[in-house]
């Protein structure tokens, strides 16, 4: 609120100043040119690995020099993304996140025969502790 309230007082500075017109001309244009380039510093860049599904920021250990950079907006809108869990990226206040699509088995249960078949269709004899009841080779999640 402050900042809003700065620039209008700067404004009127400008404006009803014993400037000439060419002088509060030129310290208008330099008042929008400043105030716009402030605007668009207030958008974080984060970035987004080759095969990753969260945005990261730049002090991230999993960022490395392939990443792809851009702003929280278009991470999230555009891409999809989640924030990570470890460097804690901005989120937007009206922030949406979608579903990944990636439906991982988790979970333990108890030690089951995976519910899979092999090629001969024989059922898999490997035992497994996911919760789904498939193990690794089979599991359709996958």
């Amino acid at each position: 609120m402050y900042f809003f309230t700065a620039i209008k007082n700067l404004l009127f500075v400008i404006l009803f100043s014993n400037l000439n017109l060419m002088q509060k001309s030129r310290t208008f244009l330099l008042f929008i040119i400043l105030t716009t380039s402030s605007f668009t510093s207030f958008a974080q860049s984060v970035y987004k690995t080759p095969s990753g599904n969260k945005y990261h920021l730049a002090k991230c250990k999993h960022v490395n020099n392939v990443a792809l950079r851009m702003t929280v907006d278009e991470a999230i809108n555009k891409y999809h993304l989640v924030p990570c869990k470890k460097c804690k990226p901005p989120v937007p206040k009206n922030a949406v996140f979608l579903h990944s699509g990636k439906n991982k088995a988790v979970g333990a249960c108890n030690a089951t025969r995976c519910k899979g078949k092999t090629k001969e269709q024989i059922r898999c004899k490997r035992r497994t502790k996911l919760c789904n009841g498939f193990c690794f080779q089979h599991n359709p999640n996958t």
